[in-house]
């Protein structure tokens, strides 16, 4: 391994994810009694020649193979240890498309809803990861809900939105950690909010409130510590239009840490773990009112 000034180089995430699979498909090879490359073709929908070369270390295997592999084979691959790898990758090495491997990107509401949506109902392996954080900060131009007060917003995005709602709520009743920071730009929203922290309920729940429009940030979603939704608003809707969506624990450490920023910047907390905290309520009410805008 090549070193400059007596210190080893890491090797490069391509080449570290290049190892992993090749020793990972030995291992299962030799469990099975050998010859077992072609049933791993079978069931990844790929030629036998393309197992080869990522057991001879020659090819990287794409993320969605990945997850083909740790999701037949756990015992031989680990799911976050390889798209974080891939993640690594595309950080050192962005203008090469092929790594922009376990990003995703979505350009309408419903399917970037349900993407969510799916990743909070899948139960992550280890408890300490079921883990949620969501920041809500939007423009508010509508004035409440974009669900009661816009109707041309109908049809599946609507229902998507349900449903992701419904997702976070029930994760909070299974003892989720579940932390939630929103604004509020007009004393309008106030019924909403107030229905949100009512809804999400739960013994690991937390929510903190800004009552102004919070200048544009990022406002991540982070599931089980290891999803990260990257949002755009949408400019008529007081929902997300577009995101980003990165599967990988570095990301996911790196936008937790930037959230714990946003709750500690919070000047209000109107849930606890303990419960409502209906006193923080009032007093976020009338820093509404009183506020001269």
């Amino acid at each position: 391994m090549p070193c400059n000034n007596g210190v080893v180089d890491s090797p490069k995430p391509e080449s570290e994810l290049r190892s992993v699979i090749s020793d990972g498909l030995s291992r299962l090879d030799r469990s099975q009694g050998g010859r077992y490359m072609s049933t791993i073709a079978r069931r990844l929908g790929v030629d036998r020649s393309t197992v080869s070369r990522w057991r001879q270390h020659q090819a990287t295997a794409r993320p969605d193979h990945c997850e083909e592999l740790a999701r037949n084979w756990p015992s031989f691959f680990d799911l976050d240890h390889l798209l974080d790898l891939h993640y690594r990758s595309l950080q050192i090495d962005p203008v090469n498309s092929r790594r922009t491997a376990g990003v995703e990107t979505f350009f309408d509401t419903a399917s970037l809803l349900r993407a969510a949506t799916v990743d909070i109902l899948v139960d992550p392996p280890i408890a300490t990861d079921r883990v949620i954080r969501l920041a809500a900060f939007h423009l508010e131009q509508v004035g409440t809900d974009a669900l009661t007060t816009d109707r041309l917003f109908a049809g599946e995005p609507a229902e998507r939105l349900v449903a992701l709602r419904e997702s976070i709520t029930e994760r909070a009743q299974q003892g989720w950690d579940v932390k939630v920071v929103i604004s509020a730009g007009n004393s309008e929203r106030l019924a909403s909010i107030n229905g949100m922290v009512r809804a999400i309920d739960g013994p690991e729940v937390e929510i903190f409130a800004y009552p102004f429009r919070v200048p544009l940030v990022i406002a991540p979603l982070i599931i089980a510590n290891r999803t990260v939704i990257f949002t755009y608003d949408h400019r008529r809707w007081e929902l997300p239009g577009s995101a980003m969506i990165v599967r990988s624990r570095t990301a996911a450490d790196w936008a937790s840490r930037y959230f714990d920023e946003l709750i500690s910047d919070a000047p209000f907390q109107l849930r606890r773990p303990s419960g409502i905290d209906q006193s923080e309520l009032d007093r976020f009410a009338q820093a509404m009112d009183q506020r001269p805008y």
